[in-house]
């Protein structure tokens, strides 16, 4: 896990390293293939049974992997990012959500800078 955690000046400060963070982080969550739980909210991706039917072994054990996986990118993101912004979204469920709350915190459109 340690090669998961970046150096403390690395760590999401805010608004003036985002856009380094960011790629930082995508590029570490696509290395572990856990990139779709930053596009898609987990809870969307996961079946749900009908109230007369039980989940089948193999239903359980996809469900209990892509929540496995969703809390493996959500703890890579929150160990990630400093205290100050831990506080903001260490109550969001899924990668997803904490990903598009950070966005949304510090994520500027910068499209005037490129022309």
């Amino acid at each position: 896990m340690s090669e998961l955690i970046l150096f403390e000046k690395e760590k999401l400060q805010g608004i003036d390293n985002f856009p380094i963070w960011y790629s930082i982080m995508m590029d570490n969550l696509r290395a572990k293939k856990l990139t779709k739980y930053i596009t898609y909210n987990v809870n969307d991706m996961l079946k749900k049974p009908t109230s007369n039917r039980n989940l089948s072994p193999e239903d359980s054990d996809f469900s209990e992997n892509l929540e496995a996986e969703d809390a493996m990118a959500c703890t890579i993101i929150l160990i990630n990012v400093c205290d100050q912004i831990n506080i903001y979204i260490k109550d969001c469920k899924t990668a997803h959500e904490r990903m598009k709350k950070i966005e949304k915190l510090y994520k500027n459109d910068n499209s005037a800078l490129y022309g």
